[in-house]
């Protein structure tokens, strides 16, 4: 992944960084989605994000798959009840099955790397029995405020269904997206592609949340820099202010004198940050 320290690429970045500026600067909040990004990159978020990503299939994704008691994801139940189909062979930027699945992917490795960890069983319930992808996809970046399951009913998936893509909209989506990609990898394999697809299908969704709300069933530029911005605010999302903290039923014990402690019902491990004795604390989840 390429880093603001790779001295001899900058002179490229800034090239096909100033040309995108030309073409699409003057618009409102275009500078301010560059400026988000760039310090996203510059404090090495995104490359945090696609380790993550890289070790999903062994190490995120691990406790899903030696334990198939885990919650289902309502917002996917919700779109498939309403006729959100798996993904066709076409690349038209439509929402589909896969755009509810990768978001719900992405606030795994965002809730990863707030955590500083691999996810555990606990995490992904307190994630997934949280309101938090009822709240972005219904308040998008001011999803801090809304209250998602008010809102998210059969007619809001129907409606995202009924939506479509501008030319200008889809032209700048693309055009953004690959001068992102050109920031974040300096080689493109599968990882990097599948990495790629998977920001595509939850933005998209986004975009088309955001038409939905502003009531316009064409997607148009702000409608992109909009999901733009609710993407970076997920990724600094503090997520101990929306996580379901009941489902952390286990003990912290610390690693210097093997003290333990029970956690009580509004409690989480990252509510602990050192034992008494000053030693680091571990988290164990009750069998």
């Amino acid at each position: 992944m390429l880093g603001p320290e790779n001295d001899n690429e900058v002179n490229e970045l800034k090239i096909r960084y100033n040309e995108f500026y030309t073409e699409f600067g003057h618009i409102y909040e275009v500078s301010t989605v560059l400026r988000k990004f760039r310090y996203l990159w510059e404090e090495n978020y995104w490359e945090t994000l696609f380790n993550i990503h890289e070790n999903s299939m062994t190490s995120l994704n691990s406790a899903q798959k030696s334990d198939g008691n885990l919650p289902e994801n309502i917002v996917l139940i919700k779109a498939i009840e309403n006729g959100i189909e798996p993904k066709r062979e076409r690349n038209d930027f439509s929402i589909n099955h896969e755009s509810f699945i990768s978001l719900h992917h992405f606030f795994e490795k965002s809730y990863s790397l707030y955590l500083g960890r691999n996810l555990i069983n606990d995490d992904i319930w307190a994630l997934n029995e949280s309101d938090l992808i009822e709240r972005v996809l219904g308040g998008l970046d001011r999803f801090d405020v809304f209250r998602g399951n008010l809102f998210l009913d059969d007619e809001f998936f129907q409606l995202l269904q009924k939506v479509s893509w501008e030319e200008e909209a889809k032209d700048f989506f693309i055009k953004f997206h690959t001068l992102l990609i050109f920031f974040l990898f300096e080689n493109h394999g599968k990882t990097e592609l599948n990495f790629s697809n998977e920001l595509i299908n939850v933005l998209v969704l986004l975009s088309h949340s955001s038409a939905i709300l502003s009531e316009n069933f064409k997607i148009n530029i702000q409608h992109v820099l909009k999901s733009y911005l609710t993407l970076f605010r997920i990724i600094q999302t503090e997520f101990s202010a929306f996580v379901d903290k009941k489902y952390y039923e286990g003990y912290i014990v610390c690693k210097n004198c093997d003290e333990s402690y029970r956690l009580q019902e509004n409690e989480a491990p990252y509510d602990f940050s050192r034992c008494s004795c000053g030693g680091d604390l571990k988290y164990i989840s009750l069998p």
